[in-house]
C-alpha cells in the first residue's frame, strides 16, 4: 500500500475506510520516537532514520531493542558492511 496522510477526526471515526486504514496500519505493531530527538536539528537524517527504525523494535515496556544487524541492513536495505 502506498504511504497515507491521515487527518482524525475527533472522537470517532468519520467512515469504515477510515477504520480499516488505521487497522491496517497498526496491525503488525508500531514504534513511537521522541520529539527530542526528532526536533534536534544537531541529529542528523541518517541517525533519525536509524533511531526510528530501532523504535519499531523497542520493548513497550523495558525500551531495550533486539534486532540484528544483518535484519536491520536487509528491512532498510542496505549492505550490513557500510554500518
Amino acid at each position: 500500500m502506498p504511504p497515507f496522510f491521515i487527518t482524525f477526526a475527533p472522537f470517532h471515526l468519520q467512515n469504515t475506510h477510515m477504520s480499516q486504514l488505521i487497522n491496517y496500519r497498526l496491525k503488525n505493531g508500531f514504534g513511537q520516537v521522541s520529539n527530542n530527538v526528532m526536533r534536534n536539528p544537531e541529529i542528523s537524517l541518517q541517525e533519525k532514520a536509524v533511531y526510528s527504525y530501532l523504535c519499531t523494535y523497542s520493548d513497550a515496556i523495558t525500551n531495550q531493542t533486539y534486532v540484528g544487524i544483518a535484519k536491520m541492513a536487509d528491512e532498510c536495505g542496505v549492505s550490513p558492511i557500510n554500518y
